[in-house]
């Protein structure tokens, strides 16, 4: 029987959920946290990995760090509701473009551009 750790990657790993699954995965996995934001966290069978954002470049560049193969388990828990520029909308009248657009860049196209530049990297 394979009694090899499983590595486990975790996107966002500094946002209450990702913290979760770090805490939980790290237990019996090494744990690669990817993060824009370092977080206090035990750091026994965790990797951090600071990225400067999740644009398209630092997502490939990451990945690039990587063998095809690596992880068994890839996690994406980024995602936004709010932040400290604006609130969900409770009345067509306070959408607002730019909100909308940040808002799907963040819940869509970074978890995307993750899928496109991890996938090799996961076991099949």
């Amino acid at each position: 029987m394979n009694n090899q750790k499983q590595k486990i990657a975790i996107f966002g790993a500094s946002g209450s959920i990702g913290q979760a699954l770090c805490a939980h995965y790290q237990k019996q996995s090494d744990v690669y946290a990817f993060t824009r934001n370092d977080f206090d966290i035990d750091e026994s069978g965790l990797v951090k990995i600071l990225l400067d954002d999740f644009n398209e470049g630092s997502v490939l560049q990451a990945a690039n760090k990587f063998d095809n193969d690596f992880f068994d388990k890839i996690i994406v828990s980024i995602g936004i509701l709010h932040n400290e520029d604006f609130m969900p909308e409770k009345r067509i009248e306070e959408i607002s473009s730019d909100q909308f657009l940040e808002t799907l860049r963040i819940n869509t196209l970074i978890p995307t551009l993750i899928a496109k530049s991890f996938y090799k990297k996961l076991k099949k």
